[in-house]
């Protein structure tokens, strides 16, 4: 319904304590707006255009966990949030939205992989990243790779004895050349979309657009 009258109505403030609502389209959501709110003066104002959230600096050990809360403050950053960025995080742990969310992956992962985004040579758009993802759960080609032993270095089908002795297609190199390593960002998101594929279904075309 909050989807319907913002969506109809182009609603640029919505006082709600549902967060989705900014996932949804609102411009501005006021939350604990009551009267005792009023009084104690802990009404809440989040604005779509200014959203930021604290996301661990460290590569401490993560886990499916929502607490980001409890990240201590002097290993932190600040990482800036969009919409697409809040729809891509709705995809990954759940939501009204978007459903249950990708088994085993909670708000420290889903902001690992936004901040990967954001950070890179040139910023990629996650929803892109994970419309991708999307797209490659249907491929029987790419499946029968992903079923395949891998090399621990550069990821590709084989082991590092055999990529050392006779070399990596994928990777170019030949005989006792070493594959071209991939980064521990790629490796993190490899195994994001492989945690995807345990759904049934992911990213609903119409969430996506």
């Amino acid at each position: 319904l909050l989807f319907q009258l913002i969506f109809q109505f182009a609603f640029i403030t919505v006082i709600t304590n549902d967060g989705d609502a900014l996932v949804y389209g609102a411009n501005c959501i006021y939350t604990n707006f009551t009267l005792e709110g009023l009084n104690r003066s802990t009404i809440m104002r989040y604005d779509d255009a200014d959203l930021r959230v604290i996301f661990p600096s460290s590569n401490e050990k993560d886990d499916d966990s929502n607490d980001v809360a409890s990240i201590p403050q002097s290993s932190t950053l600040t990482l800036a949030m969009s919409r697409e960025d809040l729809v891509a995080f709705a995809l990954l742990t759940g939501s009204d939205l978007a459903g249950e969310g990708v088994p085993h992956v909670g708000a420290k992962k889903a902001l690992q992989f936004l901040h990967g985004c954001k950070k890179s040579m040139i910023p990629e758009c996650p929803l892109k990243i994970i419309r991708y993802w999307r797209e490659q759960r249907n491929n029987d080609e790419e499946d029968a790779l992903e079923s395949q032993r891998k090399c621990t270095i550069c990821l590709h089908p084989g082991d590092c004895r055999q990529h050392k002795a006779k070399g990596c297609a994928f990777c170019g190199t030949s005989k006792n050349q070493q594959c071209i390593p991939v980064s521990e960002e790629e490796k993190f998101r490899r195994k994001l979309c492989e945690k995807t594929k345990m759904l049934k279904s992911f990213a609903g075309q119409k969430v996506i657009d």
